[in-house]
Parts: structure tokens; sequence; C-alpha cells
């Protein structure tokens, strides 16, 4: 069930500083499904939390020293076990897509939703992730 505040209750809320509101009359007709692992094909959903959270220790690999800085977040993740985590209210605008288009709309952010999963586009996703989905 999602409350009000466009957080969905019962499942973990971890909450980012990344995020800002949406522009005034703006409907979400757009979901935008990323992968993310770090560093690249290694599963440690810590440091994806730490990532979104503006915690992330650079020192723990040479990858992570070259997006510790950056200010990423987005709605949810779909861990390697199928967990359903969230960063971002969906009333907010989670920041997942960066510069981005879509059917010639600017900011994709605007009017998406934008939902990780734990994973690579070199390697095949979990079955538990494709049933949260």
């Amino acid at each position: 069930m999602i409350a009000r505040n466009g957080i969905i209750e019962g499942i973990e809320f971890c909450p980012s500083p990344n995020f800002d509101n949406r522009p005034k009359n703006e409907e979400i007709d757009l979901i935008v499904i990323h992968a993310i692992s770090l560093p690249p094909k290694n599963y440690d959903t810590q440091l994806i939390r730490d990532f979104f959270s503006n915690k992330l220790n650079p020192q723990r690999d040479h990858f992570l020293e070259s997006i510790a800085g950056l200010k990423v977040s987005s709605h949810f993740l779909v861990t390697r076990h199928g967990e359903l985590l969230q960063f971002v209210s969906m009333e907010k605008r989670a920041w997942h897509a960066g510069v981005s288009e879509f059917k010639e709309r600017k900011n994709c952010n605007d009017f998406s939703i934008g939902v990780e999963l734990e994973g690579c586009d070199e390697e095949l996703f979990e079955i538990s992730q494709y049933e949260c989905l």
C-alpha cells in the first residue's frame, strides 16, 4: 500500500538526500529501469545504499573514487535477493535519469519513477528480481 506521502508501506525506507520537488502539475507516466552494481559486476547492496546516501567510502575500491562525489538517487532498488528498498518518495523527483529525453519530453526525472535493479548489463538478473518488479 502506498502512503499519502509517496512511501510504500511494508518495505524498508532508506532516505536519500538526493531529491527535490517535481514541477507542479507534472503527471508521472514513465518508469525508468536501470542496472547498478558497485563496483561493476560486484553485488554489495550496502555500497548502493551508501552511494544514494552520500556516504560512499571511496577508499574501499578504486572505482568508487570516480563516483564518490556524485549526487544521485532512485526511488527504488531491487536487490539481488528480490528485496525492494525505497530511497525517495514517489511524490518527489529522484535524481536517476540525468540529462534525458523520452518521446521528445526532456528531463525524465520530472515525470518518472526510477527503479534500480542490482546487477549489470553483462550478467543475468535473478528470477526473484523479476518477480519483485
